[in-house]
């Protein structure tokens, strides 16, 4: 499996403590059959340094797991929140694509509305290729309005968790309907910290309810497209 959406460098978000518990939860993702992530740390609130920093402290990282003899390929994207200055922030190079390719993973609001479709559309006409991260977690998204990002370009990740967790605002209704809809192009972590790691048991899920192809696509295929670039 490759995991496209991870927050495990140490000390960047709120995803790792410290480099000894990165190296743990690294470990988790491999016992679990990853093979490869990318390692997408956040880019919102006070989490916002600059990706020659971020480059560094990766690359830093990246040693510490050769040494470990840990057997699993990094590559660096990043996390976006996506505020009104998006386009600034692409034209400035103050925020990474992922593994430097034209894929993004953008993050948006859960609760307050924001027009989704609008900045997919303004970001494929840039030339980028948009990836939702979790749109189950909005709240005021239903599977028409995924599926109308999706025509604009847009590509949907949706949480391996969110296809099991206690169905607190539906999320675990809007994942699985996005899921059985043929909407999703990746399955992924978002692994922090503090919380279980579903990969293995949302590709159970989806190898039984949809099919070998299925699964190949959403754990693996459409992924290997990033980091092939």
């Amino acid at each position: 499996m490759i995991d496209v959406h991870s927050h495990i460098l140490p000390l960047v978000d709120d995803g790792s403590p410290s480099l000894e518990r990165s190296l743990e939860m690294l470990k988790i993702q491999i016992d679990s059959g990853v093979t490869s992530v990318i390692v997408t740390p956040h880019y919102r609130g006070d989490y916002k340094l600059p990706p020659t920093e971020l480059e560094k402290l990766f690359n830093d990282f990246c040693g510490r797991v050769k040494a470990e003899g840990l057997t699993v390929d990094l590559f660096l994207g990043q996390e976006i929140f996506v505020e009104e200055n998006l386009k600034n922030l692409l034209q400035d190079k103050l925020v990474l694509s992922m593994n430097a390719t034209k894929y993004l993973l953008l993050e948006f609001s859960y609760f307050d509305e924001y027009d989704i479709a609008e900045t997919v559309y303004e970001v494929v006409r840039q030339g980028y290729l948009p990836i939702i991260a979790h749109p189950e977690r909005y709240v005021y998204l239903t599977v028409e309005d995924v599926l109308e990002i999706k025509s604009l370009g847009g590509l949907i990740q949706i949480n391996a968790d969110s296809l099991f967790v206690k169905d607190v605002h539906k999320i675990k209704t809007r994942a699985r309907k996005l899921l059985y809809s043929g909407a999703v192009d990746f399955i992924a972590g978002d692994f922090h910290n503090g919380r279980k790691y579903y990969m293995q048991k949302a590709k159970r899920l989806v190898s039984k309810k949809l099919g070998r192809d299925a699964e190949y696509n959403l754990f693996y295929g459409n992924a290997l497209k990033i980091i092939q670039g």
